[in-house]
């Protein structure tokens, strides 16, 4: 059977609500409890998902990062200035050998920096990042990532909305074996991205609907 391919974020949320028996929704951007809880769940799943994995649907950008005037380095500090990520920011883009395009000045020279909760700290005062863009129109994404969102928000909405736990194992079942073949490995996912840190409740919500629970 073929994949589906929702038109929006709320087609997207209703696939995921029909794996665990949820009526649908009339609009993600509604003011009923479960288009509040599918509208703050599929913000971070998106995300989730895309930083995951190099999806090729997604676009790769090249932009002059701005600078943060407010920040001020101690003396022991080895990055002078500090850079406000963009913020369609998922990950690091990667070159025809799979290897990081890491940070560039003006001259086109390579910048030692330092990834670090929503910014760049950089010894240059002028760089230019290639990164991966997050996408949250899923008119246009493959029917894999497809339903790798939708699967992920499925398991997130299972516990909040009383769902069993044989019900939300079972999700992330279909969900390792549909993502983790595609995925760098686990150890790989240590990395720093620049919304991790601040929504490393909704990351650990995964954990605790079907893994190590």
């Amino acid at each position: 059977m073929a994949l589906q391919r929702p038109e929006d974020k709320t087609d997207l949320a209703n696939l995921g609500l029909g794996l665990i028996g949820e009526s649908r929704i009339a609009d993600i951007d509604g003011d009923n409890a479960v288009e509040i809880d599918a509208a703050t769940v599929m913000d971070q799943v998106i995300f989730e998902v895309e930083a995951d994995y190099p999806w090729p649907e997604l676009t790769v950008v090249d932009a002059e990062l701005t600078l943060d005037d407010a920040y001020a380095p101690g003396d022991q500090d080895a990055y002078l200035y500090r850079f406000d990520l963009p913020d369609d920011f998922v990950q690091l883009a990667k070159g025809p050998g799979k290897e990081k395009l890491v940070l560039k000045d003006s001259t086109g020279g390579f910048v030692d920096y330092d990834l670090m909760g929503g910014y760049i700290y950089a010894t240059a005062d002028e760089v230019y990042l290639t990164y991966i863009a997050e996408s949250e129109d899923p008119s246009g994404w493959s029917p894999w990532l497809t339903k790798a969102v939708y699967t992920l928000f499925a398991i997130y909405m299972a516990p909040m909305r009383n769902k069993s736990k044989t019900l939300t194992e079972s999700l992330v079942n279909i969900y390792e074996k549909l993502v983790r073949p595609r995925t760098r490995s686990r150890a790989s996912r240590n990395r720093t991205t620049h919304r991790e840190r601040n929504t490393s409740g909704r990351k650990n919500s995964y954990d605790r609907a079907g893994r190590g629970v």
